[in-house]
């Protein structure tokens, strides 16, 4: 049984070398984010878990995911549209389902995420909400990621 705590050290540096580039992306847009596949590592339609913390305030531009996705809120808060989330709430969201801005509380928020497939862990962004300082943080996630990523044409 593998264990893994938030205390730990290099609970942040968990991903698969597939998928890698999205924690990478991830710290350079100042978040974090721990990743565990389900089944065979090198199994691209593996269901994903994903452990994100975003920090206080944290805004998170619209975009959607090529795979089902649930969330649920574990620790803080976060705004998504119009909707607080609070420990212990979920949103579900379909492939190519839009969703955002999401802002974290005060406290920031500490989010489990669980992908249908791999190919969902990607987020594609709605690039006419993006804000001046997200754009930042995305370019430098590019940035980060370049080579990394088998595919590294629609940064996360």
């Amino acid at each position: 049984m593998d264990v893994y705590t938030l205390d730990t050290d290099g609970y942040w540096d968990q991903a698969p070398d597939r998928l890698r580039w999205a924690m990478v992306g991830a710290n350079a847009m100042e978040q974090g984010l721990a990743l565990h596949v389900l089944g065979e590592e090198d199994d691209p339609s593996a269901a994903v878990i994903e452990v994100l913390r975003l920090p206080p305030n944290y805004v998170l531009s619209r975009h959607h995911h090529s795979s089902h996705r649930f969330e649920m809120v574990v620790q803080g808060s976060v705004t998504v549209g119009d909707t607080t989330f609070r420990s212990g709430d979920i949103f579900i969201t379909k492939p190519g389902e839009e969703y955002g801005p999401l802002t974290a509380g005060p406290e920031g928020c500490l989010s489990l995420e669980i992908f249908s497939d791999s190919d969902g862990v990607d987020a594609t962004f709605d690039m006419s909400s993006v804000q001046d300082e997200q754009m930042q943080l995305l370019k430098a996630a590019g940035r980060a990621i370049k080579g990394l990523r088998p595919d590294a044409s629609n940064a996360r």
